[in-house]
């Protein structure tokens, strides 16, 4: 059971959480999504798809996806989060419940045999497709959300358009596609695939560059964050450090190593699970 999000991330990350569960113990899962809001629900009208639409999408591209049912409930307020959704220290205080997992002997594996968590790291999956990369590079922000993000992931110094620019000026040859919350999944997806490495802040759509492998470069508040929870093996930045960051990514070994080091650690992280598909 998870309490639904209208984030990318936090559908992905559910997704990611029952395919890891799925895999680690050879079981079938069955997730039951709690939504807040009505079943036909769109975060804002125009949108491509509904939000259990683009839940469902995302599920049919994950690997082993049979491996795993989604329920949706809707008007549930079994994880009602009291308003705290964009306050981290009243929701810190508050502490709202996130997910109910189904309990497992804790002699299996800590955390009452969770396989993820605070000590092996936030659960981790991939999709069915295997990445490319074309001369693209992925590029998200906050600037056309509805809300805000979290005040963890709000830089103070705004520098997401000197990042554009720098971008522009260290990759002339490499088309700079730009994404926001509303572009389909399918597009989001598939300029991710193909790129080769995205830059954004802590959020949107993150998993899926993780989920893909893909070197992430994060400019965000709060680095321990994102380094212990949403994608360890980001490259992440608070400060005008992040373009001296992409000035080096345009030296073509360190960009090799980079990349070769994020590839590698999500590899290792699918060995964990017992997928040793690559």
């Amino acid at each position: 059971m998870a309490r639904a999000g209208e984030g990318a991330g936090d559908q992905l990350l559910a997704l990611n959480c029952a395919h890891a569960w799925a895999n680690w113990y050879n079981t079938p899962v069955e997730l039951e999504y709690h939504w807040t809001r009505p079943e036909d629900f769109k975060f804002v009208e125009g949108d491509p798809e509904r939000m259990a639409e683009r839940t469902d999408l995302m599920h049919s591209k994950m690997l082993r996806s049979e491996l795993v049912t989604i329920e949706h409930v809707w008007g549930s307020d079994v994880f009602e989060y009291h308003n705290t959704q964009h306050n981290d220290r009243l929701r810190g205080k508050l502490n709202p419940k996130r997910w109910f997992f189904p309990l497992r002997d804790e002699a299996l594996h800590g955390n009452r045999g969770i396989p993820f968590g605070q000590h092996a790291g936030a659960a981790e999956w991939e999709f069915a497709e295997q990445p490319t990369q074309t001369k693209s590079i992925a590029v998200w922000d906050y600037a056309k959300n509805k809300h805000p993000p979290q005040e963890i992931k709000i830089v103070r110094e705004y520098l997401w358009e000197e990042i554009r620019e720098k971008l522009a000026e260290v990759f002339p040859d490499h088309k700079i596609i730009h994404l926001t919350y509303r572009d389909s999944f399918e597009k989001a997806y598939s300029t991710i695939r193909d790129c080769q490495f995205c830059v954004g802040y802590d959020g949107m759509w993150h998993l899926v560059a993780r989920n893909f492998g893909k070197l992430f470069v994060n400019h965000t508040h709060n680095m321990a964050h994102s380094h212990s929870h949403t994608n360890p093996l980001c490259s992440a930045f608070r400060t005008r450090q992040v373009l001296e960051y992409i000035e080096l990514l345009g030296e073509e070994g360190f960009f090799k190593n980079e990349s070769r080091v994020a590839s590698k650690y999500h590899d290792m992280r699918m060995g964990y699970y017992g997928n040793c598909r690559r």
